[in-house]
Formats: C-alpha cells, sequence, structure tokens
C-alpha cells in the first residue's frame, strides 16, 4: 500500500531503519537522527554534528521525544539526551505514535506500550501497526481489523491488508485493490487503487 505506517501494518513489525536524513526540524528528539559508526549506532543533530555517542546495537528514529534502541537482544527506548527513559525488555521496538503508543514485540506476538514503559495492549497480534486517530489495525487469524487505546476491537477484522488512520481515513485492501474505511468501518472510498496512501492536508497519494 503506502506510507511508512502502512509497511508496519502489512508486516510483523517494521524495524526502524536508520538513515541519514538531515533536515530542519525542532528542538526536541525530531532533530536528531540514528547514524552507524564503527559498528555502534549513535545520533546526530540536524547540523551533522554527534549528539549521542555510539552505543547502541541498532537504533531507530526520534517520535515524541524516545527513540528505540537495541543493546544486546532487548529494545527499549531513550530520550534526546541519551539516555533509557524505558529499559530494554522487547524483543522489537517502533517508534511512539502521535498517540503516544508505540508497537513493541513479545514472545512472537505484538502489542502496546506507553511513554512510562507501561503494557496497555497485551502482546497478542501476529500484525500491527501504528495508532492513528486513536485507532490501530492489528492481523486476526489472517484479516485485519482496529483496536482502541484500550486493545477494544473498534473496527472487526475484515479486510486483507490495513493502515493507520490519517484525517478520519484509513486505507484497506480488499481483495486485490485499495479504498479508503471511515473510523466507524464504512467505505469511503471504494476499491480502486492499487497503492493508496495515507491523507496529508486533505490529500492522498494513489496508483490506479
Amino acid at each position: 500500500m503506502g506510507s511508512g505506517t502502512m509497511r508496519s501494518s502489512k508486516l510483523l513489525l517494521l524495524f526502524p531503519i536508520p538513515v541519514l536524513l538531515l533536515c530542519s526540524c525542532s528542538k526536541s528528539g525530531k532533530s536528531l537522527h540514528p547514524v552507524l559508526i564503527g559498528g555502534r549506532y549513535g545520533y546526530i543533530n540536524h547540523s551533522g554534528k554527534l549528539a549521542i555517542q555510539p552505543q547502541f546495537d541498532n537504533a531507530g528514529e526520534f517520535s515524541n521525544d524516545l527513540a528505540p534502541v537495541q543493546v544486546g537482544p532487548k529494545w527499549g527506548y531513550i530520550d534526546p539526551l541519551g539516555k533509557l527513559a524505558i529499559a530494554p525488555q522487547f524483543d522489537l521496538a517502533d517508534p511512539f505514535s502521535a498517540d503516544g503508543l508505540a508497537v513493541v514485540g513479545l514472545a512472537g506476538k505484538l502489542g502496546y506500550v506507553n511513554k512510562s514503559g507501561q503494557v496497555v495492549v497485551n502482546p497478542i497480534y501476529a500484525g500491527a501497526g501504528q495508532f492513528g486517530d486513536r485507532l490501530a489495525p492489528v492481523s486476526v487469524n489472517g484479516r485485519w481489523g482496529y483496536i482502541d487505546q484500550k486493545g477494544a476491537m473498534a473496527i472487526n477484522p475484515q479486510f486483507d491488508q490495513a493502515s493507520a488512520f490519517s484525517e478520519g481515513l484509513a486505507a484497506v485492501r480488499i481483495g486485490n485493490l485499495n479504498g479508503y474505511i471511515n473510523k466507524s468501518g464504512k467505505i469511503e472510498i471504494n476499491p480502486q487503487y492499487q497503492v493508496a496512501g495515507d491523507f496529508r492536508d486533505g490529500r492522498a497519494a494513489v496508483k490506479t
């Protein structure tokens, strides 16, 4: 389908892939980006200056002032100063969504934690994507639906693939084509696209 949130909902979990993308960002974790130096990961700021010394086995992008890092076999989260905010304890970890929850993996299943590291949705899903508009796509018995922030099923599993909500709509795949549903689970734009991206400022990229 389309964007980064969609890719994480297609797979068990999309590992945060470090990139050396330099941009002008706010004075927060968003201005830091993972970099590989001598086999270890650290972070540089938007000027290219090393801000957090290389010390991690793997690392992802900052979001909500926290970034997933791997220490040995486990993943945790650091703050913009490089200090551990959530101790390494997960098998997998994604960046936090704007809703303040992140996908984590334990024992081959996926769930969600808050910024305090507390598990708010138990790891019971084979597939999961980021929260958007307070809903997140999850896979149950090979079908995708949506849960709320307490883990209750809000939209029953019925789609072949599903992405995160943005601006009240989410791209879903039915058969071989993608369309869009609203937060009630009703089709707003009929499946007709080979690729369907997230909405931003009222528009979404699609491929027919």
